[in-house]
Protein backbone atom coordinates (compact mmCIF):
# COMPACT_ATOMS: atom_id res chain seq x y z
CA UNK A 1 0.00 0.00 0.00
CA UNK A 2 1.34 3.58 -1.16
CA UNK A 3 0.68 6.13 1.21
CA UNK A 4 1.07 10.11 0.38
CA UNK A 5 2.15 12.09 3.32
CA UNK A 6 2.34 15.20 1.17
CA UNK A 7 0.21 16.81 -0.90
CA UNK A 8 0.25 15.48 -4.42
CA UNK A 9 1.76 16.83 -7.60
CA UNK A 10 -1.52 17.71 -10.24
CA UNK A 11 1.17 17.30 -13.11
CA UNK A 12 2.54 14.08 -12.52
CA UNK A 13 -1.32 12.64 -11.76
CA UNK A 14 -2.25 14.45 -15.46
CA UNK A 15 0.94 12.31 -16.73
CA UNK A 16 -0.75 8.72 -15.21
CA UNK A 17 -4.06 9.78 -16.32
CA UNK A 18 -3.10 10.62 -20.14
CA UNK A 19 -1.99 7.07 -21.21
CA UNK A 20 -5.28 5.57 -19.21
CA UNK A 21 -7.56 8.08 -21.11
CA UNK A 22 -5.58 7.55 -24.64
CA UNK A 23 -6.16 4.02 -24.22
CA UNK A 24 -10.02 4.09 -23.73
CA UNK A 25 -10.32 6.90 -26.82
CA UNK A 26 -8.25 5.15 -29.23
CA UNK A 27 -9.90 3.57 -31.94
CA UNK A 28 -13.43 5.41 -31.14
CA UNK A 29 -15.18 7.11 -33.85
CA UNK A 30 -17.04 9.97 -33.23
CA UNK A 31 -20.61 10.15 -34.46
CA UNK A 32 -24.05 11.75 -33.53
CA UNK A 33 -25.14 9.36 -30.91
CA UNK A 34 -25.68 11.07 -27.81
CA UNK A 35 -25.94 8.19 -25.59
CA UNK A 36 -22.87 6.51 -26.80
CA UNK A 37 -21.29 9.80 -26.21
CA UNK A 38 -22.47 9.82 -22.23
CA UNK A 39 -21.68 5.87 -22.30
CA UNK A 40 -17.71 6.68 -23.50
CA UNK A 41 -17.94 9.59 -20.83
CA UNK A 42 -19.23 7.73 -18.11
CA UNK A 43 -16.33 4.87 -18.59
CA UNK A 44 -13.66 7.58 -18.55
CA UNK A 45 -14.80 8.88 -15.54
CA UNK A 46 -14.64 5.54 -14.06
CA UNK A 47 -11.10 4.12 -15.10
CA UNK A 48 -10.05 7.78 -13.54
CA UNK A 49 -11.94 7.35 -10.14
CA UNK A 50 -10.41 3.47 -9.88
CA UNK A 51 -6.85 4.91 -10.73
CA UNK A 52 -7.12 7.94 -8.02
CA UNK A 53 -8.64 5.43 -5.40
CA UNK A 54 -5.85 3.04 -6.11
CA UNK A 55 -3.31 6.25 -5.21
CA UNK A 56 -5.02 7.86 -2.89
CA UNK A 57 -7.42 5.56 -0.87
CA UNK A 58 -7.79 8.50 1.66
CA UNK A 59 -7.08 11.70 2.82
CA UNK A 60 -7.38 14.04 -0.49
CA UNK A 61 -10.43 15.57 -2.13
CA UNK A 62 -9.89 16.41 -5.52
CA UNK A 63 -11.86 18.26 -8.64
CA UNK A 64 -10.65 16.77 -12.07
CA UNK A 65 -12.96 18.43 -15.04
CA UNK A 66 -12.93 16.56 -18.07
CA UNK A 67 -14.31 16.73 -21.70
CA UNK A 68 -14.10 15.09 -24.73
CA UNK A 69 -14.02 17.06 -27.40
CA UNK A 70 -14.53 16.15 -31.05
CA UNK A 71 -14.21 17.67 -34.44
CA UNK A 72 -16.18 17.90 -37.18
CA UNK A 73 -16.73 13.81 -36.22
CA UNK A 74 -13.13 12.63 -37.12
CA UNK A 75 -11.39 12.94 -34.36
CA UNK A 76 -11.50 13.52 -30.66
CA UNK A 77 -9.07 14.89 -27.68
CA UNK A 78 -9.83 14.71 -23.62
CA UNK A 79 -9.35 18.14 -22.18
CA UNK A 80 -8.24 17.75 -18.28
CA UNK A 81 -7.63 20.18 -15.13
CA UNK A 82 -6.90 19.04 -11.70
CA UNK A 83 -6.55 20.06 -8.35
CA UNK A 84 -6.58 18.26 -5.42
CA UNK A 85 -6.46 19.56 -1.44
CA UNK A 86 -6.33 17.48 1.80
Amino acid sequence: MWICWHRPDCSALQARLGPLITSRLTGVTFEKDHGRFMHLNDLIGQDVKALLLERFPQGYKFVIHGQIVQSCGQAGRFVMSTSGSD
